[in-house]
């Protein structure tokens, strides 16, 4: 008997000044004491702007003692500022061409958007704005690596306040871009319409008689599926620059030209790995121009993947419409087979670092695995 029963109901927009909910007080039902019921009453609020809600109990179901007890209050609503961000504040690997979306306001005439990598510009409403009339935007030339900062304005002029403000979100985009990481070249049928076969993309040197190159295998799958950086599939490049073949080139065509350039882009990673008894000089061409890998020679015969960072910055190309890139092995009477995998853009600089075995003056601990029920450390 010691429920809430007859209420008044008081909302605030400051917690200073309240207004009655309604002209009388509003009645909540008796619980019937037992575990786990539902919810037996419902307050209309009728779309009222509230922060504050105070509740003043008159009497209780019990009229004995003047005790009064609640279980439980929810409050249901359709916020008027904007919330549940996508991508969620924080988010991070964000690619360049997200589109930010947001759970509109219910006033919500318009939504002003802003967005920056300087936070507090965001929070004074000092960052560029964009108006939309649907709860989606697409923000325009976003950089590689960089945490940007955003907020939705929800605005209506014929209500009062006009606009609603959202929380402060956050995402940071990608390290990288991707120019090729082959996981589109697939084993179909040149006749079929979806065919990609991954020769018929990187161009080698099958029936030339100079360029000594192959890429893919006889058989399909015609992409390494095993030796792989990232991903399900590599390109395995063949080459044999013996028997009047003076190189050994394959190159890829972009039907789209791309701007390497943009998004702060400053350093091109090739990833490859090589094999024991390889031999040559590594190359790259971009449109053409070459670019020859200043690593060790005898890294090409590391049986592990290494990354070649090329700094597009001291290159001195016009890297704004790239069509062409190839990559390639000279030197007369080299042969061997690579692998390449996630051609990549990055904004930063990178390091390359040559990979080592530890020898026994360096050595610290030691354990031997022999793939047996003793393997353990």
């Amino acid at each position: 008997g010691f429920g809430f029963k007859d209420v008044t109901i008081e909302y605030s927009a400051n917690g200073i000044d309240y207004t009655t909910l309604g002209t009388t007080t509003h009645q909540f039902a008796r619980a019937p004491g037992a575990p786990g019921y539902a919810h037996n009453t419902t307050i209309d609020f009728g779309g009222v702007s509230a922060r504050y809600v105070r509740l003043t109990v008159s009497n209780n179901w019990g009229g004995i003692l003047p005790q009064y007890g609640l279980s439980e209050v929810r409050f249901f609503y359709v916020p008027v500022n904007a919330t549940q961000p996508s991508p969620e504040s924080g988010a991070t690997g964000v690619e360049r061409s997200v589109v930010l979306s947001w759970r509109a306001g219910r006033e919500a005439a318009k939504h002003d958007v802003y967005i920056s990598a300087d936070q507090q510009a965001v929070i004074n409403g000092t960052a560029p704005v964009a108006s939309v009339t649907v709860p989606s935007y697409s923000p325009p030339s976003l950089d590689l690596s960089v945490t940007y900062y955003w907020k939705v304005n929800e605005v209506n002029q014929a209500k009062t306040p006009s606009t609603w403000e959202s929380n402060i979100w956050s995402f940071t985009t990608k390290d990288h871009i991707v120019v090729d990481d082959f996981e589109s070249y697939n084993d179909l049928d040149t006749a079929d319409p979806a065919s990609k076969r991954i020769f018929n993309t990187w161009i080698d040197g099958y029936g030339t008689t100079t360029n000594g190159s192959l890429v893919g295998y006889e058989n399909p799958p015609f992409a390494e599926q095993t030796i792989v950086h990232g991903g399900k599939q590599s390109m395995p490049f063949f080459y044999n620059n013996t028997a009047g073949k003076t190189y050994s080139e394959a190159e890829r065509t972009f039907t789209t030209p791309q701007n390497w350039t943009e998004a702060n882009v400053k350093t091109l990673a090739v990833h490859f790995q090589g094999a024991a008894g390889n031999t040559g000089q590594l190359y790259l061409k971009i449109n053409g121009s070459k670019v020859p890998y200043g690593g060790e020679a005898s890294n090409l015969a590391q049986a592990g993947w290494q990354a070649w960072n090329i700094d597009l910055t001291s290159l001195g190309m016009n890297l704004q419409r790239v069509t062409k890139l190839a990559v390639g092995i000279d030197g007369n009477g080299a042969a061997g087979k690579l692998y390449f995998d996630d051609i990549r853009l990055y904004a930063r600089s990178r390091e390359f670092i040559t990979p080592s075995a530890p020898d026994d003056t360096r050595l610290i601990g030691h354990w031997k695995f022999d793939g047996n029920a003793q393997d353990s450390s």
